[in-house]
């Protein structure tokens, strides 16, 4: 979709948006076997359609979109959006919002979003053979004061990745929340941002990532050169309660900058006591650079 914009956020019906595969039966018009999708012995494939894209015209102007209550299953990859920095939705300030969407069966990402603000909450992705959702921001300048929060993801479920779970970078100078979501079966890192000096990274949990049988073990989470206030009990802007187990590595790696006092915390051992209090399978903190 160039230049256009895709509103499927009506919740009014109880109705489920379908992006799916031509070959797919459970959708309506059945349109196989048809000329357009010859035999169907098969049935629908990973990889059978392209997915949605979103971009800009040849004028420049902005594709942006809006899915709640979606389905996207058997794509290449799920949704993909390159509007820029200053595309919106409405009056929204993000190019994308998806919430209460499910993305299933992708051969490459669920979501990959290239300089475009984005929220995608409520969602669940599951078997995709790359990311789960994959967010960069290299172009143009930061959209802070305008646009608030450059990549918000909240309450998402990511199971059975090939590759990262979340993985977003050239976050500095972006709002980036990234909250209470629950990712499992992550071939590498469960959470990787660069970056962020801007972050609030609260309540994940991470299990069963990062090959804990392979040779070559990923973390559950990665912060490369974060700036962020680390605390024991989760706040606005805080990277606190993030927990896991059964990963290639049961801890949070990072290098960069706390900008207030750090408690550290070490995998396995009890922390110190608070209310609420920090989860028992917290991730520890592992260094592997300045701090």
């Amino acid at each position: 979709m160039n230049g256009g914009t895709l509103d499927a956020s009506n919740t009014s019906g109880p109705g489920t948006k379908l992006f799916t595969s031509l070959k797919d039966q459970s959708a309506y018009a059945q349109t196989c076997p048809s000329i357009l999708t010859g035999l169907c012995a098969s049935g629908p494939q990973q990889g059978d359609w392209g997915g949605i894209v979103v971009t800009n015209d040849s004028s420049g102007r902005h594709g942006s979109a809006s899915i709640a209550n979606g389905k996207v299953t058997f794509a290449a990859t799920a949704l993909s959006i390159d509007s820029g920095p200053t595309a919106s939705f409405g009056t929204s300030n993000l190019g994308l919002i998806m919430k209460g969407t499910a993305i299933s069966d992708a051969t490459s990402d669920g979501v990959n979003a290239q300089d475009t603000p984005i929220s995608v909450t409520t969602t669940t992705i599951d078997r995709v053979g790359a990311h789960g959702i994959v967010a960069t921001f290299f172009g143009g300048t930061p959209c802070v004061a305008s646009c608030g929060t450059s990549l918000d993801v909240e309450h998402v479920t990511i199971t059975k990745t090939s590759k990262d779970g979340i993985v977003a970078s050239g976050l500095g100078g972006r709002h980036t929340i990234v909250s209470d979501n629950m990712i499992s079966g992550a071939g590498t890192y469960g959470i990787r941002l660069a970056g962020a000096d801007q972050l609030t990274l609260n309540r994940n949990s991470v299990n069963s990532s990062g090959g804990p049988a392979t040779t070559f073990r990923y973390p559950a989470i990665y912060l490369s050169a974060v700036k962020a206030d680390f605390e024991l009990v989760p706040g606005t802007t805080t990277v606190a309660s993030n927990r896991g187990s059964g990963n290639g590595l049961d801890t949070m790696v990072i290098h960069g900058e706390a900008t207030q006092p750090l408690t550290w915390l070490t995998t396995g051992v009890t922390a110190p006591s608070v209310a609420p209090p920090v989860p028992a399978d917290h991730l520890g903190y592992l260094l592997d650079g300045g701090f």
